[in-house]
């Protein structure tokens, strides 16, 4: 802030450049049990952002079969790219 103008200041944003997860991922698959949502995020976390990004781009989204069970992982619905893609 300006100390001589109250009305000059700078807004920061920071945005950390790890995936984000929605209430959604949860909903849909936690009747998998907690140990296979924290396996599905250890899994989105493993992707470098522009790797994953392109999986995206490419797919829509990410298909995984973990312990059996095929999952459809939608971005924007399951997750986000990091916090500025949430924006």
């Amino acid at each position: 802030m300006n100390p001589d103008d109250e009305k000059d200041f700078v807004k920061l944003f920071i945005y950390l450049a790890a995936p984000k997860f929605t209430a959604k991922l949860t909903e849909d698959f936690g009747a998998h049990g907690p140990s296979f949502v924290n396996d599905l995020k250890s899994y989105i976390l493993q992707h470098e952002r522009k790797a994953l990004a392109e999986l995206v781009k490419a797919n829509g989204g990410l298909t995984v079969v973990l312990n059996g069970v095929k999952v459809v992982l939608q971005h924007k619905v399951h997750f986000y790219l990091d916090a500025r893609d949430k924006m």
